[in-house]
């Protein structure tokens, strides 16, 4: 029997801040593991981002090669 696969969540817990030409940005990155529910996915992984309208679609990534 095969295993079966959970897909990873991405959920911007833990927000942090970019300086990027005199300005501030607030960004939940890919690279940090409180954001998903599983820890930072890795190559081939399957994720989800279930950003809704409310939401702010803030999530970089910021993963090498992913």
């Amino acid at each position: 029997m095969r295993g079966i696969s959970m897909a990873n969540l991405f959920q911007q817990n833990t927000t942090t801040t970019l300086h990027v030409n005199g300005f501030n940005f607030s960004v939940d990155l890919w690279s940090t593991a409180a954001n998903w529910t599983n820890g930072v996915p890795g190559n081939g992984a399957a994720v989800v981002q279930d950003i809704t309208a409310a939401g702010n679609p803030s999530g970089v990534d910021d993963i090498a090669n992913l």
